[in-house]
Order: structure tokens, then C-alpha cells, then sequence
């Protein structure tokens, strides 16, 4: 297969592994195709028809039972073919709907003609707000009802943003999927209410561009912070000790991003975010301070991003900054609550020994390797997912040319890569505290058999 040397990212990926040219140019004829959006007859189930539609025949027939079961507990009003979802009356999505009012270049060549976009200095630093404008925060229900009504020539550029996904709200996403990039957007729901990190770019059908962040957050404990859909769960720092003062709890969340499209002009992106430990992120804040939602407000609405590409790496990387803050505090807040008496050696051992005359100490150490081996495992399993996402899909984001745009993807990366530095800094900070938790556990208990046998020895702590 032949390959291509990619000076900028100093790495040689096949022709495969490369953004099709095709993308920066409009595809008029793919547009239409957009608007063949899934059909469910007045005896279906949307569920099963959203599951079963244009699935591998080979597939395990278990293989979205997962998506099934969260998908299954909304709230459905079936009335002949017409279907309708119920939902809460609180506003948990946004909707950002607007087209490019920048001019288009058309290229003339053998007797085609064809329209790119000139990506300018001043348009990728200054951007135009678009034409067309809606953006508006929805509950399910009104989401399900904007959707509907819409049609492609109302929109180029669109963006879902939802917190803590409801199967309702994933539903009324769901039953105006176009047939296009169904498939994806399946597999794209489906890791989302799973816990497993994920980043890769597709070119099927036109593009996808997906990633899943899971992590944890460290919060003190509140019952109004449980998760009510049963999706993520949450554990304490440290074993109960009896005590009424409310504990600090490590809580799961995820964040999950889809960017999708036939062409780099015409493309829409999902973005969900768990919050139910916290209030951040709320739909309210963005819409009353005009941002952009996935990227935490790094962005503004009147300065959006027009590239998929440079949007999918943009909220990839301040996401991703995110996540190492809150990975930073858990770990050092877990260091912090370590037994002091971590670290032992033979002087201090039968003193160490002495003052735990039940092994609670041990058992609390016990509990607490177990935690530390989950986080650790964890950490360890998102590091080495975007170094396969580097290795294998960086050249997916190699233009070939020098220029304004892709300076920005070269920024983005290199800041992503300093990111996952501190992330395996935090990894071998906790491969750290395993071991001297076990060393000690090892000590302890070889002390106490010696005990317990009436056999004297000595114990080498290293």
C-alpha cells in the first residue's frame, strides 16, 4: 500500500489514513440524502427499528442490549403513526443551528465546477457569526419538535448539546436520525451510557469524527447528586469509619462528542455531558452568556468554529484539560487521606503493629488499593487510547499545505500532548501509592503470622 510522508506531523501514514479532498468541496448531490431520516411505522417500535435498522449480520445479538434498556425507559405516547415524546418541562439540551455567510470560491476544471472555502488568516481568527441563527436551550420535547419541522436548507452548521442524556432526550434525537450516519450514531449512544474511552476518526458515508472521555470527579457526597438514570455510580475515598460527617465521593461521568457530515460545509455534532454531580455546565449559563456549550464556553456564539475538524479538536483539547484538573485534585486529595504510616521500616514496625491491634488500619489500606488500582487502570486505559488515536488517525488532520488552519491543528495537538503528560504523571503518582500500600500490607501481615506462630524474625522493609 502506498504511503505519504506527513513532514508537518513527522509520520507515515497510507493513503487510507488521509482526509478524502472530496470534503472541501460542497457535495450538492449527498444533500438530499440527508433528509432520509429514520421511518418507524405505526406498529414499531422506534427502539427496535433504531437498533435493528442496517445492523451487521453478523453482529452478536446482544450487542446493543445495553442501549435497549436505557433507550426503553422513556416515556412514549403512541397514536397511529404519529408519535410523540413526553418529557420534563426543564430546558436540558441547546440547539445551535446557523449557516456561513462567507463567500464560496468556485473552481472550474474539466467542465465541472466545484466551491471550497478560502481559509483565510482573518477567517479562521475572525470568523464570521453565520446567517440563519438559532440557538435556543429545548427540553426533549420541544428538541423532538424543532428537529422535525427542520429541513437541511435551514442549517449548515448544527450542534446538540445535552446534559445528563435521558432516554427521552435521546429518543427525540433519535427519531429524526438521518439514514446517512445511522450506524455511527448508534455505536455513538451506545458508548456513551457505557464507561470506556474512545477516540477515532471514520470515513464512511461521508465523515465521523467521536470521541469518549470517561473519568472521575471528586465531590462531597449528596444523595441529590446520585445519578438517577442508574448509568454512573459512585464510590467513597476512604472505607466508613462510623463517623456522620459527610464524606468526599469519587463520582463516574463522561463526556462524549460526535461530529458528523457529508462535507466540511455541511455537518452536525453531538455532544453530551454528564453534570448530575455538580452544576456545571448547565444549559442556563450558556444561553445567558451567549457560549458555546461543548467547549465550555471557550467559545462564543458570535465567534464560532466553521471546520469540523478544527471544532472536533478544539473541544477535544479544553475537554481534555478539563478532565486532568479534576483527575489532579482526586489524586492529590487521595494522597492527602493516605495513612500517614504508609511507610515503615523495621524500628517502626511492631509500634505500627501495636497501635492496630484489629487490623482496621490494614483493612482501610485493603479497601483503599482496591480504589486506587480501579483509578489507576482507568487512567492508564485513556492514555493509551489517544496514543492509538495519534498513531493512527493524525493523519486524518494533515492538509498537505501550510497555512492558517492547519497551524491550528498543529497548536491543538501539541496541546492535547502536554495534557496526557500530566495525565501519566497522575498514572505513575498512583502506580506509586499501589505499591507502597501493598509493601506495607505485605509487612503488616508477615509481622502477625510471625506473631501468631511464636516464631521471632526479622522483616526487611524496603
Amino acid at each position: 500500500m502506498p504511503s505519504v510522508e506527513l513532514h508537518s506531523f513527522n509520520v507515515a501514514l497510507p493513503e487510507a489514513s488521509r482526509w478524502r479532498r472530496s470534503f472541501g468541496h460542497r457535495q450538492f448531490q449527498l444533500y438530499p440524502k440527508v433528509e432520509h431520516r429514520l421511518q418507524v411505522g405505526p406498529r414499531e417500535s422506534v427502539v427496535d427499528v433504531f437498533l435493528d435498522c442496517e445492523s451487521l449480520q453478523l453482529g452478536p445479538p446482544q450487542r446493543y442490549e445495553a442501549l435497549r434498556a436505557f433507550l426503553e425507559k422513556a416515556k412514549m405516547m403512541v397514536s397511529n403513526s404519529t408519535q410523540k415524546v413526553e418529557s420534563p418541562s426543564e430546558a436540558i439540551a441547546i440547539v445551535d443551528d446557523r449557516c456561513d455567510p462567507t463567500p464560496i470560491v468556485s473552481l472550474s476544471g474539466n467542465g465541472a465546477v466545484s466551491y471550497v472555502r478560502a481559509w483565510t488568516d482573518e477567517y479562521i481568527n475572525e470568523p464570521p457569526s453565520g446567517t440563519n441563527i438559532k440557538v435556543a436551550a429545548v427540553t426533549a420535547e420541544g428538541l423532538y419538535r424543532y428537529l422535525k419541522k427542520s429541513k437541511k436548507d435551514d442549517y449548515e452548521r448544527r450542534i446538540i448539546y445535552a446534559t445528563d442524556l435521558t432516554p427521552t432526550m435521546a429518543l427525540a434525537i433519535i427519531m429524526n436520525v438521518a439514514y446517512t450516519h445511522l450506524p455511527e450514531i448508534r455505536s455513538y449512544f451506545d458508548r456513551h451510557i457505557g464507561f470506556h474511552p474512545y477516540m477515532k476518526v471514520s470515513l464512511s458515508q461521508g465523515f465521523v469524527l467521536e470521541f469518549h472521555i470517561p473519568h472521575f470527579v471528586l465531590r462531597i457526597d449528596q444523595e441529590a447528586r446520585r445519578d438517577e438514570r442508574g448509568l454512573r455510580k459512585c464510590r467513597y475515598v476512604q472505607a466508613s469509619n462510623g463517623s456522620k460527617h459527610r464524606r468526599e465521593c469519587i463520582y463516574e461521568a463522561q463526556m462524549s462528542l460526535i461530529v458528523f457530515g457529508v462535507d466540511e460545509f455541511s455537518w452536525t455534532a453531538y455532544f453530551f455531558v454528564d453534570t448530575y454531580y455538580s452544576k456545571q455546565d448547565s444549559t442556563s449559563h450558556y444561553i445567558r452568556k451567549k457560549l458555546d456549550a461543548p467547549s465550555g464556553g471557550y467559545m462564543e456564539h458570535n465567534s464560532p468554529v466553521w471546520d469540523p475538524r478544527h471544532y472536533f479538536l478544539t473541544v477535544l483539547s479544553i475537554r481534555l484539560s478539563q478532565v486532568t484538573l479534576e483527575w489532579s485534585s482526586l489524586v492529590q486529595t487521595i494522597e492527602a487521606n493516605l495513612d500517614p504510616h504508609s511507610d515503615i521500616d523495621d524500628l517502626s514496625l511492631p509500634n505500627f503493629v501495636d497501635d492496630d491491634p484489629v487490623m482496621e488500619r490494614t483493612k482501610q489500606r485493603t479497601w483503599t488499593i482496591g480504589a486506587l488500582r480501579r483509578l489507576r487502570n482507568a487512567l492508564g486505559t485513556l492514555i493509551a487510547v489517544w496514543h492509538g488515536f495519534e498513531a493512527e488517525q493524525k493523519g486524518y488532520f494533515d492538509l498537505g499545505t501550510e497555512g492558517p488552519l492547519f497551524a491550528k491543528f498543529r497548536e491543538l495537538f501539541s496541546h492535547i500532548g502536554e495534557t496526557v503528560t500530566e495525565l501519566k504523571m497522575l498514572h505513575l503518582t498512583l502506580e506509586q501509592r499501589i505499591e507502597t500500600l501493598e509493601k506495607t500490607n505485605q509487612h503488616v501481615l508477615s509481622y502477625w503470622q510471625v506473631l501468631l506462630l511464636g516464631k521471632p524474625g526479622k522483616f526487611n522493609c524496603i
